[in-house]
């Protein structure tokens, strides 16, 4: 239910957000879904591409897929997390599955939490919560 998602504004206006997701039918998705809330999104289809990334851009929220073409998500983001500034950055696992085990392997990779494929306003939502001001990251 769309009504769910948070109004347009202000408020993300200067949030950068980072999707990896070596499907293209999730990230137009993931596209469509976050529109309109005047945040900055890149995309990356493959690990080293959101390392790359991740490397020259500051990102307020990654939500990275656990299955790569080249990298695993959990090496992706143990990398990520070895850059100064995404040590506080929100990561979350992006998936379609999460045995108890595996989200645990997630977490001591360094993810913040598990979001489970695929996307709706209610998730959407709770990424948004997610979200921290850039004050609040430094």
């Amino acid at each position: 239910d769309l009504q769910d998602l948070p109004q347009p504004g202000s408020q993300f206006s200067s949030q950068q957000l980072l999707i990896v997701d070596d499907n293209p039918t999730n990230l137009s998705f993931v596209r469509a879904m976050l529109s309109g809330q005047g945040i900055s999104i890149d995309f990356a289809t493959t690990g080293h591409e959101a390392l790359k990334l991740a490397s020259h851009s500051r990102y307020q929220l990654i939500l990275m897929d656990i299955q790569l073409p080249d990298l695993s998500g959990i090496e992706v983001t143990k990398r990520i997390r070895q850059l100064r500034h995404h040590q506080q950055t929100v990561i979350l696992a992006f998936t379609g599955h999460a045995l108890p085990e595996e989200a645990v392997s997630f977490r001591l990779a360094g993810m913040d939490d598990v979001m489970i494929k695929p996307l709706d306003a209610r998730k959407i939502a709770h990424i948004m919560s997610r979200i921290r001001p850039l004050a609040e990251t430094q």
